[in-house]
């Protein structure tokens, strides 16, 4: 149970420090034309994938929260401790 823990900690712990990540300000000279244009969607792109796996890695660390409560009150309440 210990290593399912400290698995499920890390998991937060990654997403939340994931989610409050300052996003990369691409440094350009280049102020209009197609070029532009690509360089900004390739930005939102990344911030929205940080977002995304953000939320991914703390919605399995709840997960496995939730596992590791039912777990424990499985084991507690049968009386295989």
């Amino acid at each position: 149970m210990g290593g399912v823990t400290v698995l499920k900690r890390l998991l937060i712990l990654l997403g939340a420090g994931l989610m409050f990540l300052p996003s990369k300000n691409v440094d350009t000279n280049i102020s209009m034309g197609q070029a532009a244009t690509e360089v900004t969607a390739a930005t939102e792109g990344t911030l929205g994938t940080n977002i995304f796996m953000a939320a991914a890695l703390l919605i399995m660390g709840q997960m496995v929260g939730r596992y590791l409560f039912y777990a424990m009150m499985m084991i507690s309440t049968v009386g295989l401790n």
